[in-house]
């Protein structure tokens, strides 16, 4: 890592930008070879249209079916939405996957002990974790046309994305693997296999942890070609997750915060993260203690200029585990 620079509360490093800022944008040139011609001498060459060659140069992202920071099982994979307004949840008592429409309309779709939902383009995928082992799954909104697409002894950070399904799989045949699928299903494709775990994901850019805690390293893999970089050499991630804003990683050990800005390509490295915390869209949101310790407070700070924002006090009151009231802080 480049030396540190001191930013108020936030250091600032020179590393090189994320790697999906050198992939190819826009659309492809045709294959056809252009003629060139000589312009007639006395004629004026036509003026280049800038705004419509600005729209060729633009990289649209790729779509994805989850949103920042929510992959994964259990509590980090138990919700989701569609771009009709439908809201996807997970009941691991019931068990089930259930539905909650705009007009507040509570349905159940599936009895399937449920993990890891994701959105995407009209099916809702999801990992059933059932007796002897897990599968990758996807429904239809309505609860319609229930479709296995794969069967292993275990399956986790299950992700959908426009280029099609990734998730981890395991058996006793083999050792950990990532895998690729289209997402109607078919062939799988092994691309790692041996240990490395999804820690993020982000418009082709698949961000692995391999090892353990601080004998391990964080690095990232481009899935056109299979390109990998290093990003911390020596911790995994703890916590991940990347958008058009940049990549947010908490490395094991330090817990102190990295930001890597996808527009210039510095590194950020915050305070050290105990309490809960989330990042999204280039801020994190974290908990904290008000002054005086009389409230618990949602924080949200900048990553970029490290300015910090009270915005949500969730109590005026503190209540003990027994649910009494009470004026001692914990």
């Amino acid at each position: 890592m480049a030396a540190a620079v001191l930013r108020g509360s936030q250091y600032v490093t020179g590393n090189a930008p994320l790697p999906w800022a050198s992939l190819p944008s826009g659309a492809e040139k045709p294959a056809e070879a252009i003629e060139e011609t000589v312009p007639d001498a006395g004629k004026s060459e036509p003026e280049t249209d800038a705004a419509e060659e600005a729209v060729h140069d633009v990289h649209i992202p790729e779509k994805l079916g989850f949103e920042t920071g929510n992959i994964g099982s259990g509590e980090r994979g138990p919700i989701c939405a569609d771009a009709d307004g439908n809201v996807f949840f997970i009941d691991n008592w019931g068990p089930g996957l259930w539905k909650r429409t705009p007009g507040g309309d509570l349905i159940r779709l599936s009895e399937d002990h449920v993990s890891c939902l994701n959105a995407f383009d009209g099916w809702i995928y999801y990992i059933s974790n059932e007796k002897e082992t897990e599968a990758v799954v996807r429904i239809r909104p309505d609860g319609s046309e229930r479709q296995v697409l794969a069967r292993h002894a275990g399956v986790d950070h299950l992700l959908a994305a426009e280029s099609g399904l990734i998730y981890e799989a395991y058996s006793t045949e083999f050792p950990m693997r990532i895998c690729r699928m289209p997402l109607d299903g078919g062939e799988e494709t092994v691309l790692t296999e041996g240990g490395a775990l999804i820690a993020a994901y982000y418009d082709g850019i698949l961000y692995l942890s391999e090892g353990w805690m601080t004998e391990g390293r964080f690095y990232s893999m481009r899935l056109a070609d299979g390109r990998t970089e290093m990003i911390a050499d020596g911790a995994v991630a703890v916590y991940a997750a990347a958008d058009e804003e940049g990549l947010f990683y908490v490395p094991a050990g330090d817990l102190h915060y990295h930001f890597i800005d996808a527009r210039t390509g510095e590194e950020i490295v915050g305070r050290q993260l105990w309490v809960t915390y989330h990042y999204a869209h280039g801020y994190l949101y974290r908990y904290d203690y008000a002054p005086g310790n009389t409230r618990i407070v949602l924080i949200r700070v900048d990553l970029r200029t490290g300015e910090e924002e009270t915005v949500l006090q969730l109590s005026d009151r503190l209540f003990a585990p027994s649910g009494q009231e009470t004026d001692a802080p914990f």
